[in-house]
């Protein structure tokens, strides 16, 4: 409730860090965004626009492109033999010191191949260890990982193909 302001006070303008009632603040003198300061370049974007390859690079040849999608895809010939490593340790040192884009594709697929035949020898180990016991939780975790890593490996042939990098998962970096 308010009282009438008595004659001894004379009525107070309001506060003017607020606005008068059923008023709202005056307009900013500048509408929209402000003009952006002309001494500084463009902000960078972020990601690299698709097939600019390594850094920044140009795209890698077509000859290129096939090589580290045979880096990928060739170890699915070689884990018939239990040699998954084969293919891109072979490709890398054929093709690893002419082609820097085949050469990270070949070290990936090597990294991950040999990752994975060192996982297997832990399970191994552990399956020996438990005197057989471990192979109910090894098994059907194998399993889960053959098919992940079957996966990564038909995503790293497409991104190969593509001409763009692709990382595995997992993957223990013995080489660079």
């Amino acid at each position: 409730m308010s009282y009438p302001p008595s004659p001894e006070q004379p009525s107070q303008p309001p506060d003017q860090g607020h606005p008068p009632p059923n008023q709202g603040y005056p307009a900013p003198p500048n509408q929209g965004h402000p003009q952006p300061n002309p001494g500084y370049p463009a902000p960078h974007t972020g990601y690299l626009p698709p097939n600019q390859g390594h850094l920044g690079t140009s795209a890698p040849a077509d000859d290129d492109k096939t090589w580290a999608l045979a880096a990928h895809i060739g170890v699915l010939v070689a884990a018939w033999f239990a040699m998954g490593f084969i293919a891109p340790l072979v490709i890398l040192l054929i093709k690893g010191g002419s082609s820097p884009f085949v050469k990270r594709h070949a070290t990936e697929s090597l990294n991950f191949q040999l990752s994975l035949l060192l996982y297997s020898l832990i399970a191994a180990l552990l399956a020996v260890f438990t005197l057989g016991l471990g192979l109910f939780v090894i098994v059907p975790v194998a399993l889960v990982i053959m098919l992940l890593a079957l996966v990564a490996i038909i995503m790293g042939t497409v991104a190969a193909s593509k001409g763009d990098d692709f990382r595995y998962p997992l993957c223990i970096r013995f080489l660079s």
